[in-house]
């Protein structure tokens, strides 16, 4: 229930009250040792912490979370969230070892259920390494994207390459 209205407050920017929640939920969650829900509350504090601009702290927290995780796709949705904390805070050695872990557990997995983190991975490892294909890695990114209609994604990845395009001056492109 604290987890829940955590949420609610964190999403009308009340991060105070949103964090006051999440600490209660997780003190509960220690007394009673339900171990399982702490990875969540430790997930939710990560992400609280991304949108107070606090990586440092939000990176901490996907750390704890991550080690409790048992499903591929929590700890890739982790994992992620990892790498774009390391990406504000321009750790690029961080950012690709993290993408790199994120496509080896991609890599042991027979069908295409997590074809989109594998993106988001390729992404950001072309980023950090400035490779020359970066236009055309966004260019796909957003075209994978946009056929399985998220278009969040979508959104935050054409910005990216409308900012490539400024900054290689292909204006009209941009």
């Amino acid at each position: 229930c604290y987890i829940l209205i955590g949420i609610a407050h964190k999403r009308n920017m009340n991060y105070k009250q949103a964090e006051e929640n999440f600490l209660l939920a997780q003190k509960i969650v220690n007394e009673l040792n339900i171990s399982e829900q702490d990875s969540v509350i430790n997930s939710n504090l990560g992400s609280l912490m991304s949108v107070m601009g606090h990586s440092d702290l939000a990176i901490q927290y996907y750390y704890k979370s991550l080690e409790s995780k048992t499903t591929l796709d929590i700890k890739l949705t982790t994992i992620f969230s990892i790498v774009q904390e390391y990406y504000k805070l321009n750790n690029f050695s961080e950012v690709t070892s993290w993408c790199e872990n994120g496509l080896e557990l991609i890599s042991d997995v027979s069908d295409n259920s997590f074809i989109s983190y594998s993106f988001h991975f390729k992404l950001y490892l072309a980023l950090t390494n400035e490779l020359q294909n970066i236009e055309e890695i966004l260019i796909e990114t957003i075209s994978f994207f946009e056929n399985i209609e998220d278009f969040r994604h979508v959104q935050k990845y054409s910005i990216l390459l409308a900012e490539y395009y400024s900054s290689h001056r292909k204006y009209k492109n941009a």
